[in-house]
């Protein structure tokens, strides 16, 4: 199972990008997800890939597992925060 999306953001004119997330890049055994932010010429891009590899893993790994997931959902509720110039 995969997906990618990338989302443009137009800044508005007199504000600038005070903080937003940054770019992250996991590989894992149970999948891979890249996180790619940018600013350039006035336009915040994010690009997103995720890939959940098929397999049976033993329950003990589990726990491992969910960290993997939790520091995907972590990444993605970080914010963008622009401010006035």
């Amino acid at each position: 199972q995969s997906s990618q999306s990338t989302l443009n953001i137009q800044i508005p004119a007199g504000y600038v990008v005070e903080a937003m997330p940054g770019s992250l890049n996991l590989e894992t055994k149970w999948g891979t997800y890249s996180l790619t932010t940018e600013v350039k010429n006035g336009l915040i891009s994010l690009c997103e890939k995720y890939e959940l590899r098929k397999g049976v893993y033993p329950v003990s790994e589990w726990a491992d597992f969910c960290a993997f997931e939790q520091t995907i959902i972590k990444k993605n509720g970080g914010g963008i925060v622009l401010r006035k110039q």
